[in-house]
């Protein structure tokens, strides 16, 4: 309480092959998506229902899935149109020495081809952001600099180095062991962040008494 585990730059201190560095790295999103289902936020990094934050890691696994097929998708019927556009223009001989213009439906594609990555993007730093301020706010973390903006500073400059350090802050990786798979990126008998917590504050409030 009071302060960061450790530093946003410390990505290596459980090794260069560690599962939260990986996916920090390679797969931001579904590392985001683990630290959520630990602190029981929802998919959008609010407080919620259990019935809504038990599903946290499967929605946004599921978003990022379906971001890259979209993707893929999009490609090759970009890729397609192209080529089926370009050949049927150069096939006519009035055209010969003319560049193909585009097609409608080609542009269209072009277009969601630009917009897709952006909103994916915006949504991870906006989630990032969210998360990172829940954890400074629970832990009373105050900002150390860019007062005022230093979560979403991090998310858009630091996005891997973020997401790595705020996974290391709501695990105990020199006890349990890190998985790259898992709904909270740990073993599934380890119990999250906030069972931990609430045990700890019930044993107290029975000591007190």
């Amino acid at each position: 309480v009071g302060r960061w585990r450790d530093g946003l730059c410390e990505c290596f201190r459980h090794g260069v092959c560690h599962a939260l560095l990986c996916n920090a790295i390679y797969c931001p999103l579904i590392a985001v998506g683990q630290i959520m289902q630990r602190l029981k936020l929802t998919w959008l990094a609010n407080e919620g229902p259990t019935a809504r934050t038990s599903t946290t890691f499967r929605t946004i696994f599921w978003i990022t899935i379906s971001y890259y097929i979209a993707r893929f998708v999009l490609s090759i019927s970009f890729t397609a149109n192209t080529i089926n556009n370009t050949i049927t223009w150069v096939s006519n001989p009035e055209n010969k020495g003319k560049l193909p213009p585009q097609s409608q439906s080609g542009s269209l594609m072009h277009l969601l081809r630009l917009i897709l990555p952006l909103a994916f993007a915006i949504f991870g730093i906006v989630i990032v952001t969210k998360t990172r301020n829940y954890i400074r706010t629970k832990y009373q973390i105050p900002e150390s600099s860019c007062h005022g903006c230093e979560d979403c500073c991090c998310a858009f400059w630091c996005t891997c180095c973020a997401v790595a350090q705020m996974g290391r802050h709501t695990a105990d990786y020199d006890t349990y062991a890190a998985t790259c798979c898992t709904e909270t990126g740990q073993p599934g008998h380890v119990p999250s962040v906030m069972d931990r917590e609430n045990r700890r504050n019930r044993a107290s409030s029975g000591n007190i008494v």
